[in-house]
């Protein structure tokens, strides 16, 4: 998240409600394309759920956070635009 103003460490940004999201592999998605023309193999497409944008989790955990409070998903969202 990024700060308009200086936040000393663990100062509380909003104070929200999270759920827990046992395992990040339950966002993936995977869905079969079909091929343009026939006899050629399907394609496997890979993806993930755009709730993933909005959670928080450290990168050696499968544990993932979102809060669901109003307005606090923009929180996770910095911009460069003035």
């Amino acid at each position: 998240a990024f700060a308009t103003r200086y936040l000393p460490e663990g100062s509380i940004v909003a104070p929200v409600p999270l759920a827990p999201i046992s395992s990040r592999n339950t966002l993936h998605t995977t869905r079969i394309k079909q091929a343009d023309t026939p006899g050629e193999p399907d394609i496997l497409v890979e993806g993930h759920q755009l709730l993933l944008n909005y959670a928080f989790g450290h990168a050696n955990s499968s544990l993932l956070l979102y809060p669901y409070a109003p307005i606090i998903n923009l929180v996770n969202h910095g911009s460069s635009q003035k």
